[in-house]
């Protein structure tokens, strides 16, 4: 799943209007993204509820609801009338760009319901120990996105095209592959009463439990789309697509450390706590080490100039963005252990603090970057290794706290 965003960048890069396409894309994503952030944290959800036949049932009519209304919300933005206001207000973009990013946010329409739908069986199959059925949809979503780039590449098709058709055909071909292999696999164990669980049994009490979790990915999400328009108002389109591109890269080495935290809420009855942050800050140190080695060395650096089309002045700024992250997939994969350990135990509402504070940080520190003459992605680098920072912290704070 992580290389999706990479493969879409440097195939863009290869093509016409690299930097236009590209920050088209890191756009119109921003926004689906945001739109999807809801139900981000429904893998983490179905997996800790799974156990419970009832709280499945009743997460499920939850998650039916959500997605109809989020994919709602999203055909309202791409009305033309709507996403003018938009485009100039929210997005500070204009003229060949606004008009791209409507195209690319067109195609993604269902890019909410397709990732709640499929994250609501990824979580239970996860729960069932079925892993290896979740890896195979993700590598068949990966296959016919990259099928879809590279034929679009070779028909010389526009770049902000391929993205939307091909970003949106890879995540409700996700959505379609889960769901067959949840069919097909075993079903979990049947679920203890809710009396011995203390699992949500209603509507209500499924909304109350995921409120926090799905505010915390709002809040995150929307921070970030907020940076982009910090970005947009310092930088213009080059530092859009310095930043989005930049982050893909960072991102790739910083989601493979995502399923630490399924990992955390799987096993934490059967382990323990020193052990499973162990477990994941070695996961983390070598996504670190790996992405160091892109960004400060002869070969990564040559790596990452073909990645973006051999643009010298667009490499520079990915590079610059790689070596202030470097420390980015530690921070993430301590941020989903330490996640997971609150989310088994029900203490989702921390999950939520440690998330406002760490976009507000985020928020804090582009706007300070870019107000003392820092480049847009510069800025947007720092604040992201400080924001991430301020969440880690107050995790671990709270983990100690409850540890004495």
């Amino acid at each position: 799943m992580t290389l999706a965003d990479p493969l879409v960048s440097t195939t863009l890069a290869h093509l016409p209007e690299a930097s236009v396409n590209l920050a088209a894309v890191g756009v119109a994503k921003s926004a689906a993204v945001f739109f999807e952030s809801p139900v981000i944290m429904l893998l983490h959800a179905s997996t800790a509820l799974a156990r419970g036949k009832s709280a499945r049932y009743w997460l499920w009519r939850f998650t039916l609801l959500a997605i109809l209304c989020l994919s709602g919300l999203m055909a309202i933005l791409c009305l033309p009338p709507v996403f003018s206001v938009a485009a100039k207000a929210v997005f500070a973009i204009e003229g060949v760009l606004k008009h791209r990013v409507h195209w690319i946010l067109l195609f993604l329409v269902l890019w909410p319901a397709a990732s709640g739908w499929r994250r609501y069986f990824q979580g239970i199959m996860i729960y069932s120990h079925q892993e290896r059925e979740v890896a195979y949809a993700a590598f068949g979503r990966l296959a016919i996105l990259a099928g879809g780039l590279g034929a679009g590449y070779w028909l010389r098709l526009p770049g902000y095209l391929i993205a939307g058709v091909t970003l949106s055909a890879g995540i409700i071909s996700e959505a379609a592959f889960v769901t067959y292999a949840a069919r097909r696999a075993r079903p979990p164990a049947p679920g203890i009463s809710r009396g011995e669980t203390g699992l949500p049994s209603t509507l209500r009490e499924v909304w109350l439990f995921y409120r926090p979790l799905a505010n915390s990915k709002i809040v995150l999400w929307g921070s970030r789309m907020i940076l982009l328009c910090i970005i947009a108002r310092a930088g213009g389109a080059l530092a859009l697509a310095s930043w989005s591109t930049g982050l893909g890269i960072v991102l790739l080495f910083s989601n493979a450390t995502r399923m630490v935290q399924q990992v955390i809420i799987s096993n934490r009855e059967s382990a323990e706590t020193k052990q499973l942050l162990v477990f994941a800050a070695s996961v983390g140190l070598c996504c670190s080490a790996a992405l160091l080695a892109l960004g400060a060395t002869p070969p990564g650096r040559m790596l990452v100039l073909s990645f973006v089309g051999h643009d010298g002045r667009l490499a520079g700024a990915v590079s610059s963005v790689i070596a202030l992250c470097v420390l980015v997939p530690l921070q993430f994969a301590l941020q989903n252990a330490l996640e997971g350990l609150m989310i088994s135990a029900g203490k989702t509402r921390i999950v939520n603090i440690s998330t406002c504070a760490g976009s507000a940080v985020l928020l804090g520190g582009a706007i300070w970057g870019t107000y003392w003459g820092l480049a847009g992605h510069v800025a947007a680098s720092l604040a992201l290794t400080a924001g991430v920072g301020t969440e880690l912290m107050l995790l671990a704070v709270v983990l100690g706290t409850q540890g004495r």
